[in-house]
């Protein structure tokens, strides 16, 4: 075992050592720079508020309501309604530039986060002077549906001439990133990861390797998403994704014989990434390590995960050997389950495959039975979910949960909050349409 662990470590060290030397090829071989977390923040249904959406969650209050706003001629007829929203107040109040006002839902959320974030890193009143090192990644999975509505209407009834300028600038999903950069004067790298549910995940993940290759010394990373339109609401019914249920405190139901799908959500969550010695020299507050990143790929349909959960399994085992761990050494999983039939279930098999019999004692929590899906965002808000479980010792529980599905593998699935838990090893999993997976691991410090 010896002997493979050392092969495994050697294969690591060439492996980074490579793609150090594709993303920085004028520094050479270096040494991987370890990453940490000084910064979170988030906009949600919950609010804004760290230490209140904490809470929530751990009280397992539930933020599903029947949508506002939408078309009555078309809402009647959708098969669903129940969403997390976040209320009209709050999203005036999000933004306080009329340049940010003009934007779309999905850049006014990722600008917010990201503000908070950066005040919660203690980087709004001493800003980085070497901000040319500092960078943005966000993810988005869809653009805003309500802007094209939008432009095709004027289009149709007013002419090419009425159009918006902004409307070409509106549809773009790096514009999340840009706004961020342009508000908080970020000069370094500019991501704009877009795969699907997998988005936030993969903008954490991509910008930490950043940091460890040396592109940048900092990274605001995280996700943002707002769907909340009819067109959303009916093609994903017409996948058969959507949840079924009239009830909104229970009808997002992770793990449950009785699930019908996931609730649609919008908001934005956004981590602070910084190199670790540049971060203590500063004195920063350090909420955990970003420790491991794995990725895969399905290869199998457009909408429904391999049912076997291969994607999942190698996305989890890969993430396990960049952080150089075993199963057994994850003390929490906050899995993906988003109350589908088919995704809860290869999710579970592929957790039980990769971590055997400790899945019987790890607990194991989705918590999108309380926050609903935020799709491009949902990565980025459960590593915060994530973190928080790490400094508080707490796991959040999972909501709704009163008929377990007897055809999952067995698990330990707690059905409330796990209080002075010893949590100092998170794994949390994002997976997306088109078999792209994502998989977090934080450590304590």
């Amino acid at each position: 075992e010896a002997v493979l662990d050392a092969c495994r470590l050697s294969f690591l060290d060439l492996r980074f050592v490579f793609i150090c030397h594709h993303c920085c090829p004028s520094r050479g071989i270096m040494k991987l720079r370890s990453v940490v977390v000084t910064g979170m923040g988030i906009e949600s249904a919950f609010g804004s508020d760290l230490r209140s959406f904490w809470s929530s969650i751990v009280a397992g209050k539930s933020n599903m309501r029947n949508i506002v706003g939408l078309d009555p001629s078309v809402g009647t007829k959708l098969p669903c309604t129940v969403v997390s929203q976040i209320t009209d107040d709050a999203a005036t109040n999000m933004a306080k530039s009329a340049e940010i006002r003009r934007q779309p839902r999905f850049i006014r959320l990722a600008v917010s986060a990201a503000e908070n974030a950066y005040r919660d890193a203690g980087l709004m009143l001493s800003p980085l002077k070497q901000n040319q090192r500092c960078g943005v990644s966000v993810g988005v999975g869809m653009a805003s549906l309500e802007t094209l509505f939008d432009a095709v209407h004027t289009l149709e009834s007013r002419g090419p001439r009425r159009l918006s300028p902004y409307t070409v600038p509106n549809l773009l999903i790096n514009m999340a990133s840009a706004h961020v950069s342009m508000r908080l004067n970020l000069l370094g790298p500019s991501l704009s990861p877009s795969t699907a549910c997998t988005s936030g995940a993969h903008a954490i993940g991509d910008a930490a390797r950043m940091i460890m290759c040396g592109s940048a010394d900092t990274m605001v990373a995280g996700g943002s998403e707002s769907c909340m339109h009819q067109l959303a609401l009916a093609g994903f019914s017409q996948c058969k994704a959507l949840s079924t249920e009239k009830q909104p405190e229970t009808a997002s139901r992770p793990w449950s014989k009785s699930r019908s799908g996931f609730v649609m959500a919008e908001g934005a969550a956004m981590l602070v990434l910084e190199e670790e010695e540049i971060a203590r020299a500063r004195g920063a507050r350090i909420y955990a390590r970003l420790s491991g990143y794995g990725l895969s790929s399905d290869a199998w349909h457009i909408t429904a995960p391999c049912p076997d959960g291969r994607g999942a399994e190698l996305c989890m085992k890969s993430a396990l050997r960049d952080a150089n761990l075993s199963p057994d050494e994850v003390d929490y999983l906050n899995a993906h389950a988003t109350s589908t039939l088919i995704g809860d279930l290869a999710e579970a098999k592929a957790i039980s495959t990769v971590f055997q019999h400790h899945a019987l004692q790890m607990p194991i929590s989705s918590t999108k039975g309380q926050t609903g899906h935020l799709l491009g965002a949902a990565g980025a808000l459960e590593a915060v979910i994530s973190i928080l479980s790490i400094k508080t010792g707490i796991v959040p529980p999972n909501v709704n949960l009163n008929d377990p599905d007897p055809s999952l593998p067995q698990l330990h699935l707690p059905t409330s909050a796990l209080l002075n838990c010893p949590v100092r090893i998170v794994m949390t999993n994002s997976f997306g349409f088109g078999g792209t997976n994502a998989s977090l691991i934080f450590a304590s410090v």
